[in-house]
């Protein structure tokens, strides 16, 4: 039977793999900007775009996560109240949270005005008659 050093030893897997040492749970500083377009979304400032209709809470915070390490990412809805599971929609908020700072940005997936997180009739009626001037699109 083979014997190994260290057989007692913690092991703590990593993005790198598993290592005996401890990660790193220092705070990234990147400006808020850069993780969210090296997330893959757009950033203008107040807001988060380039999100696909249907896109999961936990894929969005993951995406945003794997960018900015240890940072805080904290999904809301537009009351402010966190939410942990369900669809992304329009209005909601995410924000992030690293060493440089904390920022909010609202979320806006194209096409979806209601904010009800998917695309249909309702959305065209609201985007004909804020053309017309009957209904303000609030952003």
């Amino acid at each position: 039977i083979p014997v190994f050093n260290n057989m007692d030893a913690t092991i703590t897997n990593s993005n790198n793999g598993a290592t005996g040492e401890e990660p790193d749970t220092t705070l990234s500083t990147l400006p808020i900007s850069t993780i969210v377009t090296s997330s893959g979304y757009k950033y203008q400032s107040g807001y988060i775009s380039g999100i696909a209709v249907g896109t999961d809470i936990n894929t969005i915070k993951g995406a945003i996560e794997s960018v900015s390490g240890y940072n805080t990412v904290v999904i809301m809805d537009s009351n402010s109240n966190e939410i942990q599971t369900g669809t992304v929609k329009t209005g909601m908020q995410i924000k992030i949270t690293n060493a440089s700072g904390s920022e909010t940005l609202k979320i806006a997936i194209k096409g979806d005005t209601s904010g009800d997180g998917v695309i249909n009739a309702l959305d065209l009626l609201q985007v004909q008659k804020d053309i017309l001037g009957t209904y303000e699109i609030v952003q």
